[in-house]
């Protein structure tokens, strides 16, 4: 009898781990801002230093995360900091950026407070920082729900004159397989603040009814607590959000936090952006065949689509 040949099984080629630029950015100023060299240093080679770990990555990139960095270091390295930060701002030309990014972004107060401080020692004008220390980017942001589906509006100002406006709308879907998380979102365009509750709070409210106001800190709060569902249940996030990841980390990741609002990091963003069922994937499902409702008693009962479009199916 004649023997089995057995083929060797070929190992699975090894997948490098895929580290994000953002988390790249961070992980290098943090591990440069804890060393204990860095206290050596003088500003020159500082400076020289920062340049080589922010490479050539764009300002709105790698600010929020060299300050972050800045203030989770301890105290002495921080105040060594401050000695070659500012002349770096100004040398490196991005006095003015940080200007246009703290006008334009609802920054955290901690973080606003020490750019400002940097700003200072820069030379800029106190009367300049004055008009930087109370801006609130923020507008308004709505709700309404059933127990079906749910819609949450974010609008913030686009500039320090207040005379335009934009917005993000977050779907939730409470039935079965969401389970309340993010189903879909829309970035609306520029528009004047009372034409942009008219155009897209309005033409909703048309549909639904009247929607709540709700408050800064609620909002961040229920969005968040959203994406956390999407990681529960997982769904990845829709392509839109992802497609729209500054916008969502500068306007809506930047309100104002109430005591218990929950954690999101931009890693958690970008391992839910990779991983996870597609949304479009689990709405062509109920487009073709129809949805999942979750009846009174907890069961489930999937709900047929009128494959002839007849709606007395």
């Amino acid at each position: 009898m004649a023997k089995k040949s057995r083929k060797k099984r070929k190992k699975a080629p090894h997948r490098p781990q895929i580290v994000s630029k953002e988390t790249l950015i961070h992980s290098r100023l943090t591990q440069f801002f804890t060393r204990e060299e860095l206290l050596r240093k003088d500003a020159q080679a500082l400076t020289t230093a920062l340049d080589e770990v922010i490479g050539k990555n764009r300002f709105k990139d790698f600010y929020p995360l060299l300050i972050k960095a800045y203030l989770a270091a301890a105290s002495g390295a921080r105040q060594h900091l401050d000695t070659a930060i500012p002349g770096w701002l100004n040398t490196s030309g991005y006095v003015e950026l940080l200007l246009k990014y703290l006008e334009r972004f609802n920054i955290p107060g901690e973080i606003r407070k020490q750019s400002l401080n940097w700003l200072e020692l820069c030379g800029v004008e106190a009367s300049v920082l004055k008009g930087l220390e109370t801006i609130t980017p923020f507008y308004k942001a709505f709700a309404h729900a059933n127990e079906f589906q749910g819609v949450l509006m974010v609008f913030w100002f686009t500039g320090s004159n207040k005379s335009q406006v934009r917005g993000m709308s977050f779907l939730l879907d409470f039935n079965p397989p969401w389970e309340g998380a993010v189903k879909d979102i829309a970035v609306f365009p520029y528009r004047a603040p009372n034409e942009a509750i008219r155009e897209f709070v309005g033409s909703y409210e048309q549909g639904v009814g009247q929607m709540k106001e709700v408050s800064e800190k609620d909002a961040k709060k229920e969005i968040l607590m959203r994406l956390l569902i999407n990681r529960r249940e997982d769904i990845r996030l829709p392509r839109d959000l992802i497609a729209a990841k500054d916008v969502f980390f500068n306007n809506i990741m930047t309100l104002a936090d109430t005591p218990d609002t929950p954690s999101y990091t931009i890693e958690d963003f970008n391992e839910a952006s990779r991983n996870g069922r597609l949304p479009k994937e689990l709405s062509a499902f109920e487009q073709k065949y129809g949805g999942i409702a979750r009846l009174k008693d907890g069961s489930e009962m999937l709900i047929l689509k009128d494959p002839l479009g007849d709606d007395d199916f």
